[in-house]
């Protein structure tokens, strides 16, 4: 098996309303190198929880300058994703799951979105730089879909 890598960099505004930007750049990524699509849905699930909780948790609401930095590592097993941002800082993997009675009882939305991020991606970690940056990682490891045409990465 060959091991071509390939590592895209995408830079958005931290704005809820260019979140559609970066599910078309994973998702299309991911389909052009031949990634299950069971996968695919899965990463872009987590990628959007992941970006989305930035916007709204680790930003102030006027702050000047947010964005995300999206980084899209694909070799022949696995996509590595970095997601980096300047907000505040939190480690998700430090959160315990859901009490998931407890957000239908008090019939709020929200709540689930580390623990899908947990469920659909093999590997989370997370780093705060010296810089101040939060680096989330996720991996998935790959079966690509080898039925498709041969596509080089």
């Amino acid at each position: 098996m060959s091991h071509n890598r390939t590592s895209i960099v995408v830079q958005t505004p931290g704005e809820m309303s260019y979140l559609y930007r970066i599910r078309e750049f994973i998702t299309g990524i991911a389909a052009e190198v031949g990634i299950d699509e069971q996968d695919i849905l899965n990463i872009e699930l987590a990628v959007d929880e992941a970006c989305a909780n930035v916007i709204e948790h680790g930003y102030e609401p006027n702050a000047p300058d947010k964005s995300l930095t999206i980084q899209m590592e694909i070799d022949d097993q696995k996509l590595v994703l970095k997601i980096i941002d300047q907000g505040k800082s939190f480690d998700p993997r430090l959160k315990p799951p859901p009490d998931i009675q407890k957000l239908i009882t008090m019939k709020r939305d929200g709540g689930l979105g580390i623990s899908l991020i947990k469920q659909t991606m093999d590997e989370i970690d997370y780093r705060r730089t010296p810089e101040g940056c939060n680096v989330l990682i996720l991996t998935k490891y790959l079966q690509l879909d080898h039925n498709s045409e041969d596509r080089t990465l």
